[in-house]
């Protein structure tokens, strides 16, 4: 699997992008962020068994997962990850290693995961 992906980021990279599909992609990403921070406050289906949030939750999957494909191909077409270092990048880590505290701690860990059925 690993030297069929390197031959696969092989070829990727060495084709060149055409500036078109780059530019279609960063406007991909850069618009499913800002449609999703427009409407993710305001969406409101009244027609639904829940009104607020299973809508709310569709709506954060589907604009994160087009977001987050069309970056996926942005550095495939651009044949580069670029990472920024930032104390920034701090952020997720802390959230990350606060949660699995919290979970370690609690007495109930796998309901500090999944939640319960409602």
């Amino acid at each position: 699997m690993y030297a069929f992906l390197n031959f696969f980021l092989a070829i990727v990279a060495s084709v060149t992008a055409p500036t078109r599909l780059v530019r279609a992609l960063t406007a991909l990403v850069y618009g499913s962020v800002t449609v999703l921070c427009f409407l993710l406050p305001i969406t409101l289906l009244p027609f639904t068994s829940e009104i607020i949030e299973t809508n709310k939750q569709a709506l954060l999957v589907l604009l994160t997962a087009v977001g987050a494909l069309a970056w996926f191909g942005l550095t495939l077409c651009q044949g580069s990850i670029t990472l920024r270092r930032s104390w920034l990048n701090l952020i997720p880590l802390l959230f990350v290693v606060a949660v699995l505290v919290s979970s370690i701690i609690s007495n109930a860990g796998f309901i500090s995961w999944v939640g319960t059925p409602s």
